[in-house]
């Protein structure tokens, strides 16, 4: 399963669309930007850069759960 936290962006919606596509399980974990919910230290530790979307893969290859931000990233 794979997590995207992601807001109400063009990039946070391409990388949704990516994985609705690829017909990748996946939910959604919606971040407050407004409320500076991607500046949390738990947000942090997924993407220290503190941008949307971000993904974790709790599937990824080697049995440890994988993060990755960006969407041009999460789309390759």
């Amino acid at each position: 399963m794979i997590d995207l936290y992601t807001a109400n962006t063009s990039n946070g919606q391409r990388a949704a669309i990516m994985l609705a596509e690829c017909e990748l399980p996946y939910r959604v974990r919606r971040i407050d930007l407004a409320g500076g919910e991607q500046r949390q230290p738990w947000f942090l530790r997924i993407n220290p850069a503190g941008t949307v979307p971000a993904i974790v893969d709790h599937d990824a290859p080697g049995g440890a759960p994988l993060a990755l931000a960006q969407s041009g990233a999460i789309l390759l």
